[in-house]
């Protein structure tokens, strides 16, 4: 038990590869608790309780507090080079996120990239009874798109695939602009294609909806 802050400083000389300034050694841990047959209902091997923050003067904002900080990725120093540079490495195995994600603006784009290996959706989203996906893009976004695919190596398959065997009400996709249209932009969805066929439908499309496809 450490009562005071613990501060790991000073600069080495290390073999690269396995937590130069912590590293936490593979090892076995036995439930010695858990009666036969029951559950246990969480393991952690290492585990960052939440602080209360306080203050000892009145109104006291601060405006970022985390329980843990990363400040960025390393750094190339002298006759480094690195090829990738990550801030958090999770190497094997899911990560859970109970609660929001947020990204900054400031990042720049959120790249997903699947491994050669393939197989499976490089991004999948299932939110069982809810709306799959949610985008709330502010008014500010003015110069870009919400959205951007691209697949310029796509030979077969399709780029975007919507299941909706068992919809009854509603729409697979809804597109609701209100008054974001101006003048300039009268365009609810804009197809651009060069070479082949833009859109093929099959089934039956509703005559009041946003995008008619006549077939």
């Amino acid at each position: 038990t450490f009562s005071e802050t613990v501060t790991i400083d000073g600069d080495k000389s290390v073999t690269p590869g396995d937590g130069a300034a912590i590293h936490v050694d593979a090892s076995t841990v036995t439930d010695n608790n858990t009666s036969g047959s029951g559950t246990a209902a969480k393991y952690t091997h290492v585990n960052i309780e939440n602080p209360t923050i306080a203050a000892t003067n009145s109104l006291v904002t601060i405006t970022d507090a985390a329980t843990l900080y990363i400040s960025r990725p390393p750094a190339a120093g002298t006759n480094i080079t690195l090829t990738n540079a990550y801030a958090l490495w999770v190497d094997s195995g899911n990560a859970r996120f109970d609660g929001d994600l947020q990204f900054s603006k400031a990042i720049g784009p959120i790249e997903i990239e699947q491994g050669a290996s393939g197989g499976g959706s490089a991004l999948l989203i299932d939110n069982d009874d809810t709306d799959q996906v949610a985008l709330d893009i502010e008014a500010a976004n003015v110069d870009t798109a919400a959205i951007a695919l691209k697949v310029p190596d796509l030979t077969t398959a399709h780029a975007i695939n919507i299941n909706a065997d068992s919809l009854t009400t509603g729409s697979a996709i809804r597109l609701d602009v209100d008054d974001a249209l101006t003048a300039s932009a009268t365009k609810s969805l804009l197809i651009v294609d060069y070479d082949k066929a833009g859109v093929t439908a099959s089934g039956q499309t509703s005559s009041t909806a946003g995008l008619d496809i006549n077939m």
